[in-house]
């Protein structure tokens, strides 16, 4: 049997975003050397006998641009013939995201200039590069079928939190998962967490944006439908005055009450807002 043998060569590209305040950038090469010479390209090239994909693209980029990242995620490999008129050429295109502010960039080896470039704005482009670029974009781009599985957290803000738990633990037995005397304290409800919080303590927090309000709040709980009468009855045994109880037109019934804050608080059964 005759061995048969192919003469492809493999090669990384690197497709690098600018993130800045207002846009976003991609970085680009201008060719030095032929094919495609002048024209602005993808920062890449060959990979070497004994190198790692991600190291070739990495080592391209820093080659080319003198940018060094510290992570890039494969995008895709493009093997049309023809791509590239040396030869059969199979390119894998890594991507990585940066923040404007902390790079500079340098042109050297393969590069005759370097620059970023605003992504509606890009200049004709070497190869297949455009393709390259526009998978990359896609795939910057929010999808527009994201949605949320619900609401993670809800947030009071109460005025002593000895009394908070001994509503929301005490009578509705929820279950405490966190406190700090004198600022917060956490309650689980379900696979959600309800934020409990002393306004003035978190209004110069330095670790997070400040937790702080004023006024009373509403939320709801939702329990499962064969257990919406049983809750019911749980508050009303505690001391809880239900202030209404409302079926609503859709479907679906619920009742409010207050705590010791005069937050507003509900529970509802499911589908309420499911259509």
């Amino acid at each position: 049997m005759t061995k048969q043998t192919s003469e492809i060569f493999v090669t990384v590209d690197a497709v690098v975003f600018g993130l800045g305040a207002n846009d976003v950038l991609l970085l680009l090469i201008q060719r030095k050397n032929e094919p495609f010479k002048g024209q602005w390209a993808l920062p890449g090239g060959f990979v070497e006998k004994h190198e790692d994909l991600q190291t070739a693209a990495k080592r391209e980029l820093e080659e080319e641009t003198g940018l060094k990242v510290d992570s890039m995620e494969q995008l895709h490999a493009f093997g049309k013939p023809g791509r590239d008129p040396r030869d059969r050429m199979i390119s894998v295109a890594y991507a990585a995201t940066v923040q404007l502010a902390e790079t500079t960039i340098n042109a050297a080896d393969d590069a005759a200039g370097t620059k970023w470039f605003n992504i509606n704005q890009l200049p004709t482009l070497a190869f297949d590069h455009s393709e390259v670029i526009q998978m990359a974009i896609a795939n910057l781009k929010p999808s527009n079928n994201l949605t949320f599985t619900h609401v993670k957290e809800t947030c009071l803000y109460v005025t002593d939190l000895a009394r908070t738990r001994a509503f929301y633990e005490g009578k509705i037995g929820l279950e405490c998962i966190g406190e700090v005397p004198n600022r917060h304290i956490f309650f689980r409800a379900g696979s959600s967490v309800l934020l409990c919080f002393i306004a003035e303590a978190t209004k110069n927090d330095q670790s997070l944006p400040p937790h702080f309000g004023y006024g009373q709040q509403h939320f709801a709980f939702e329990c499962k439908k064969e257990d919406y009468q049983s809750w019911r009855n749980k508050l009303v045994n505690a001391g809880i005055t239900i202030i209404q109880d409302v079926e609503w037109p859709r479907g679906g019934r619920s009742f409010y009450f207050h705590d010791p804050d005069l937050n507003l608080a509900e529970i509802v059964e499911p589908g309420i807002w499911d259509s």
